[in-house]
């Protein structure tokens, strides 16, 4: 595996918040700390406003993906085939400017103004990027939305929430059940699990976990070119690497060099003439989130693997 631009290995805090070591028992008290002023954010400075429309937040207890992205673009395919009009918020992680202003993300929308999942969720509804959940709803719901999607903001109680649903990763579980910065968690399970209206167990290569869910959701993984036996190189930029590789393998193909870039990291033109250099003619494996930050006159040079979520949304569907 060649590592790029690597500020830092997630893997390797991913390890660290699995194990309970006496490093991890020394940072409890920042623990505490981190949990205090988010009880005081959450119940004294932000006040839940209620919107003109059904607000559905996905969202998961932990630092890091547990299958946001997929889940509400399935849950959106569900309740526009329910005859609902649906848009869809994010605040539009790692793009370039941090604003409170409303951006609806359109199909040439820089992936650095608006984010990378905000361009795949924008092809399942309308998607608006902004700091404030309270403006994008509000902005969604002026251009006919009567259900959002909140992607992520579990943890936000800025806006009013009618219905919860808790994501949990059936390969990493919630850690070492620590809050930061002694584990993964952003509050403590108990408390997340308490908010929720359902808990989906959400999988890639298994579905097994100790903690009960209401059902489980496993990732269907299709590639748009046929690399079995094929040797390949693969590409991406993404929270947890190794599932996509162990993806393209399960795939069939031969995978000769993994080129891996920091989370959500964004290519430049030199990059991707680089990366096409050093695969020596060989086919490259990249992820949707990855394929949209590349210039649209490279991708011809890529193979892209989307992942689809296989859920039944009859409850939410019911309760609205």
């Amino acid at each position: 595996m060649i590592l790029k631009n690597k500020l830092f290995d997630k893997s390797s805090i991913r390890r660290f918040w699995k194990k309970r070591s006496m490093l991890n028992y020394a940072l409890l008290p920042f623990s505490l700390l981190y949990w205090i002023g988010h009880l005081v954010t959450f119940y004294i400075i932000n006040r839940p406003k209620k919107v003109g429309a059904y607000v559905i937040c996905v969202g998961n207890a932990i630092v890091g993906g547990s299958g946001k992205t997929p889940i509400c673009a399935v849950l959106a395919k569900s309740l526009n085939a329910g005859g609902h009009n649906v848009a869809i918020i994010t605040r539009g992680y790692a793009r370039k400017s941090i604003s409170l202003d409303v951006i609806k993300v359109r199909k040439d929308s820089d992936y650095r103004d608006v984010g990378d999942e905000a361009l795949i969720l924008s092809q399942y509804a309308p998607t608006y990027v902004s700091c404030s959940k309270v403006k994008a709803a509000e902005r969604a719901i002026l251009d006919g939305a009567d259900v959002v999607i909140m992607d992520d903001g579990y943890q936000n109680n800025s806006i009013h929430k009618d219905f919860n649903v808790l994501l949990i990763s059936a390969e990493y579980g919630i850690g070492n059940g620590f809050i930061l910065p002694a584990g993964p968690l952003r509050e403590p399970f108990s408390a997340a699990a308490g908010k929720a209206d359902l808990k989906i167990l959400v999988g890639y290569n298994k579905l097994d976990s100790d903690i009960k869910c209401d059902f489980e959701a496993k990732a269907q993984f299709v590639c748009d070119a046929d690399v079995s036996g094929k040797k390949v190189v693969t590409l991406s930029s993404i929270s947890n690497p190794d599932i996509f590789i162990e993806t393209v393998q399960s795939l069939g193909a031969d995978i000769v060099k993994s080129i891996v870039y920091d989370d959500h990291y964004g290519y430049s033109d030199s990059d991707i003439e680089e990366i096409i250099r050093d695969s020596d003619g060989l086919a490259i494996v990249t992820t949707e989130k990855d394929l949209v930050k590349i210039a649209s006159k490279y991708r011809s040079k890529f193979m892209c693997v989307k992942v689809e979520m296989s859920c039944d949304f009859s409850n939410i569907l019911s309760s609205i």
